[in-house]
């Protein structure tokens, strides 16, 4: 089912990769990056940015295409748990985004290729990914903390964990973070840019 980057790519929509840890200038496209913000209920908005730099690619028919997508997959899971709202485009910059919602993480890796989830610690670890063998950073003070601690004494603490090369926000704040993610500050609000994680993906332990 993953086929939104292969439908996208067709014409020629290029995934912003845009880097910079700044001011939040637009909630919830900081510093034009692709954005996940998920709730406290686990429900995913996957805010899929990219440019339309050449005159002849055409707003509409782009997103015509994601609709027809989303509908097939939708038909094809049963129910209606992905949705797209309202695009934004800026034809002088060909900035696009396309504004996924997802009734759980799931369903975002399974249409859009993008691996999110979100659970407890001992969730994530369950489902395969390494919180014990990770080292992390708190997010206040900068101390370093490794994972096995986390795993015995937060256990039930709430994760993120993403391949997204983007801006992530969660319904709490950040705690600790895996390598190469930053807590970022700004008028409009706070997230972590997970453009330069290490490893396969990001991990992002929330405060309880």
């Amino acid at each position: 089912m993953k086929k939104s980057f292969v439908l996208l790519s067709a014409i020629a929509l290029a995934v912003l990769t845009l880097t910079g840890c700044g001011k939040v200038n637009n909630q919830p496209h900081p510093d034009n990056l692709s954005s996940i913000i998920i709730s406290e209920t686990g429900e995913v908005r996957y805010d899929m940015g990219g440019v339309l730099d050449q005159s002849y690619y055409n707003i509409d028919e782009l997103v015509s295409m994601a609709r027809q997508e989303l509908s097939e997959f939708n038909s094809q899971v049963g129910g209606t748990p992905a949705s797209l709202g309202e695009y934004l485009y800026d034809p002088a910059s060909g900035q696009v985004f396309l504004p996924y919602t997802f009734s759980g993480a799931g369903y975002c890796e399974k249409l859009t290729g993008t691996k999110v989830f979100y659970g407890t610690v001992t969730q994530a670890s369950l489902a395969g990914f390494d919180i014990s063998g990770s080292m992390f950073t708190s997010v206040k003070g900068g101390s370093i903390v490794s994972g096995s601690d986390i795993y015995k004494n937060n256990s039930d603490r709430m994760v993120i964990v993403t391949n997204l090369q983007g801006a992530v926000m969660g319904p709490y704040a950040a705690d600790y973070v895996s390598d190469g993610i930053f807590w970022v500050s700004g008028d409009s609000g706070d997230y972590c840019s997970t453009m330069n994680y290490g490893g396969d993906y990001a991990i992002i332990i929330l405060k309880q």
